[in-house]
């Protein structure tokens, strides 16, 4: 079984907000992935939502996130409880520029190509921003804006642009 390591290897470059306000601007190098496994930020572990033996005040049993470590699937099914994996959607891009909350571009900054796994907040901004111009599509070559309107919420909000590719 390949480690997260293996897979992403240690030198990656992770797309970060530095502050509220800052944009960074992404070019789609491919096509959504929905089905794209989440992972535990700290071990990189894939992350799954187990059925408990704990019950629920109307007696039907609970469901907890856990890493792939963290539970026995053999030892679920012999107890008849049951896990899924949990999927985020997932798009390859490069991050061509960044702009900092005064609205002016990083000089200093470098293009990289990373996977942009978007949170529940930021599908949330893409299909608004889908439902903007609903005949831009959404895939290679889109450029995409994406700035944090708040960085301080838990979780954070974001906005999103849409462009098409030129």
């Amino acid at each position: 079984m390949a480690t997260f390591d293996d897979l992403f290897g240690k030198k990656g470059k992770y797309i970060q907000w530095r502050a509220e306000g800052e944009t960074l601007i992404f070019q789609l190098l491919g096509e959504p992935d929905g089905s794209w496994p989440q992972r535990d930020f700290k071990s990189g572990e894939r992350k799954f939502m187990v059925e408990t033996e704990e019950k629920k005040p109307d007696g039907k049993n609970k469901w907890k996130p856990m890493t792939e470590s963290q539970f026995d699937p053999a030892a679920l099914e012999e107890k008849e409880l049951g896990f899924f994996a949990l999927t985020t959607v997932m798009i390859p891009v490069k991050v061509v520029a960044r702009k900092l909350p005064d609205g002016t571009t990083d000089a200093g900054f470098e293009s990289f190509d990373s996977k942009w796994e978007l949170s529940d907040q930021q599908k949330d901004a893409l299909k608004l921003a889908m439902m903007e111009d609903k005949s831009l599509q959404v895939g290679h070559g889109t450029i995409c804006g994406v700035k944090c309107i708040d960085f301080n919420s838990k979780p954070r909000k974001y906005a999103i642009k849409l462009k098409a590719g030129e």
